[in-house]
């Protein structure tokens, strides 16, 4: 078994996941990161000379591999969960939480990162607001737990999660 963060992007998910693994003593596994690295491009070069359609690819392929393996603590990129056979996967193979935070919170976390592609062509706000509208229910179809990190501390996010693993007893 794993333990998947999934959610929009500027929602935490590298972050508290990583100090969740370190708190656990587990390997920590950020997918985004897996990608790059295999690829030896950033994933808005992959987007610019590939397309959506390829990086979405090579993200289902990471997360066969991830899937094959057990005890990591895994950061997903937020588009994951578009495919139904991601969801499925992720569903089966872990405990998935859900870190999810207000639009506005989420565009003042992202609007200077540079390493993350536009996926539409609209403004950043409408983007964002699009994008939740979509994937939104599929988070929540496969959520195990959710946290509102749009006002909590890193610290009281991750000892959140320490404290549902331990009351629904989920050894990775």
């Amino acid at each position: 078994m794993n333990l998947y963060f999934i959610g929009f992007r500027g929602a935490g998910k590298t972050t508290i996941a990583r100090m969740v693994a370190h708190k656990l003593n587990k390997d920590f596994c950020d997918m985004d990161a897996l990608i790059e690295k295999k690829e030896n491009k950033s994933i808005e070069k992959i987007f610019s000379l590939y397309g959506e359609e390829y990086f979405r690819k090579l993200e289902s392929d990471v997360l066969k591999e991830i899937a094959g393996m057990s005890g990591l603590v895994v950061s997903t990129g937020g588009g994951i969960i578009i495919r139904e056979e991601n969801r499925r996967l992720i569903k089966q193979t872990g405990f998935v939480i859900y870190l999810y935070a207000d639009k506005d919170v989420i565009f003042e976390r992202i609007k200077s990162d540079k390493n993350r592609p536009p996926l539409t062509h609209f403004p950043l706000t409408e983007e964002i607001e699009k994008l939740l509208e979509i994937r939104t229910p599929f988070y929540e179809e496969i959520a195990d737990f959710k946290i509102d990190t749009s006002e909590k501390k890193l610290e009281e996010c991750v000892d959140l999660v320490l404290s549902i693993l331990e009351k629904r007893g989920i050894v990775l």
